[in-house]
């Protein structure tokens, strides 16, 4: 019949027992089975095949590209480029710098205002303290939980203590 990889050899070809007719097709059979497998390639042609070559970056890109563009014009590019690196970290100092004097400046004049201010709760508290210690607690227009004593708005004035 037939084998793979190989034309059919016709039956007629078998039954007369002719050993050259059998050798012919088969040597045709293996050239067309040689043939088919090799890819064809013309001899002026070279093989497009990248695989081997490593990916080009855009860093690699972009200085290709540079070759199309005249020197002054990428001179005066490259130095638009710098000046603009050197203002922007100027800038950025000089705004540290403020931030650093506005900031240390309100500490150092509005720091003593808080201390004087807290300073003067603190003492209006303790007299409080003092006042309810010596008098006892409801003396002062507070009572222990905060709110006005009824006994004392009904004393008469003279006998009432003076408040701060």
């Amino acid at each position: 019949m037939s084998t793979v990889g190989k034309d059919k050899i016709p039956e007629s070809n078998k039954a007369t027992g002719t050993g050259t007719a059998t050798a012919s097709a088969t040597a045709t059979a293996t050239a067309t089975a040689t043939a088919t497998a090799t890819p064809i390639i013309s001899p002026g042609k070279a093989e497009d095949n990248y695989d081997d070559e490593p990916a080009e970056t855009i860093k690699e890109r972009l200085w290709g590209l540079l070759e199309m563009f005249p020197d002054p014009l990428r001179d005066f590019t490259s130095g638009l480029i710098t000046l603009t690196a050197k203002g922007i970290t100027r800038l950025y100092h000089s705004s540290c710098n403020a931030s650093w004097i506005c900031f240390t400046t309100s500490l150092i004049l509005f720091a003593p205002v808080l201390f004087e201010t807290e300073r003067a709760h603190v003492q209006e508290m303790q007299k409080m303290q003092h006042k309810q210690v010596l008098l006892g607690s409801g003396v002062g227009g507070l009572s222990a939980v905060g709110e006005p004593i009824a006994e004392l708005q009904q004393m008469p004035k003279c006998l009432q203590i003076n408040q701060i």
